[in-house]
């Protein structure tokens, strides 16, 4: 020991570290998740169950010693018996524990779609389901891993049919070697009505061509006893609006092919009016003007009846002449 210039000696008996046992293990029914321990000691390190004693050589000992001061060593990647090795010092002991790994997954939809909607993973509420049977929510503060989902896959599922839709879902973890693929199904509501809102220009010339500028077709649905509106996409949908016969308040009738949707616009004749003016300058025979370019109307031609007249004409003798007459039918 020195102070200033001072210096003095004496004896100290250094003891060396003999040994180390288990005071106490994880309490009888405690089990482990795989990935608790992934650190080294993880989870062990906080339970108070867990006491190591340090005897020395000179016949000394201690259990004051907290557990981050020891490594906890083993292989904790697989749910069933686990041996844990303790090591401080170059001295080890060791103990068993019970680790549980998931097993399986459940997926539930906590809620329903409309048209035009893509899941989205916080949709749903996800159950880990262990080794042991047990179960816990995948964001429970006790769960020890998380599972990687295909977020970016579910954008391909667009809900517009109602009723059931199938959709998959798949969560993984490498580190663990986890892997689930579920089918889950979601409810794509029906919507109660569709409202239209009209083009702008609702008058034309007998040939002028259609203008869809204004138009607006949505879906209506019951949104607990208020209405929410939705968009119906214009590729969704067709109609005709041809001007080449001039007509008061025609009725433009919407069409969808969507299975569900396809019921509601038919029977409820969703569609708009337009008024067509004669122009003296045209006939009904006129070639019809381009179609909406931003639809897909069905053809609108009007083939001119004809009526075939074949007559058997006898000339000579047996000798048969057919005769074919072609008369434009009168409207």
């Amino acid at each position: 020991l020195k102070y200033g210039k001072e210096t003095v000696e004496f004896p100290v008996e250094v003891v060396d570290i003999a040994s180390i046992e288990m005071v106490s293990t994880p309490a009888a029914g405690t089990v482990f998740e795989v990935g608790d321990l992934a650190d080294g000691f993880g989870a062990l390190a906080n339970d108070n169950n867990v006491k190591v004693k340090v005897n020395y050589t000179d016949g000394s000992s201690t259990e004051d010693l907290v557990n981050a001061n020891f490594q906890f060593r083993g292989s904790f990647k697989e749910a069933g018996t686990s041996t844990v090795t303790v090591y401080y010092y170059g001295k080890s002991t060791s103990f068993d524990i019970n680790l549980i790994q998931v097993s399986d997954i459940e997926i539930t939809p906590k809620k329903t779609y409309r048209y035009g909607n893509s899941p989205k993973i916080g949709d749903f509420d996800i159950n880990f389901i262990y080794s042991d049977g047990s179960k816990l929510k995948s964001d429970d503060d006790n769960v020890a891993i998380e599972l990687t989902y295909n977020e970016d896959d579910l954008k391909q599922y667009i809900t517009k049919t109602p009723g059931k839709m199938s959709i998959e879902i798949k969560a993984t973890n490498a580190d663990y070697n986890l892997s689930f693929t579920k089918t889950v199904e979601i409810e794509v509501e029906t919507p109660i009505r569709v409202d239209v809102t009209a083009p702008k220009k609702a008058e034309y010339m007998q040939g002028e061509t259609f203008e869809a500028d204004g138009l607006k077709v949505q879906l209506v649905y019951d949104n607990k006893g208020k209405e929410a509106k939705v968009e119906f996409k214009k590729e969704d949908y067709t109609y005709n609006a041809s001007t080449r016969v001039p007509a008061e308040g025609k009725n433009i009738r919407i069409k969808t092919d969507i299975p569900g949707l396809k019921e509601i616009f038919d029977d409820n004749k969703v569609g708009f009016t337009m008024t067509i003016k004669a122009d003296p300058n045209q006939t009904t025979e006129s070639t019809p003007p381009p179609a909406d370019p931003g639809n897909k109307p069905k053809d609108d031609f009007n083939w001119i009846p004809v009526i075939v007249i074949a007559a058997i004409v006898v000339v000579g003798a047996g000798t048969a002449v057919v005769v074919i007459v072609i008369k434009k039918k009168k409207n």
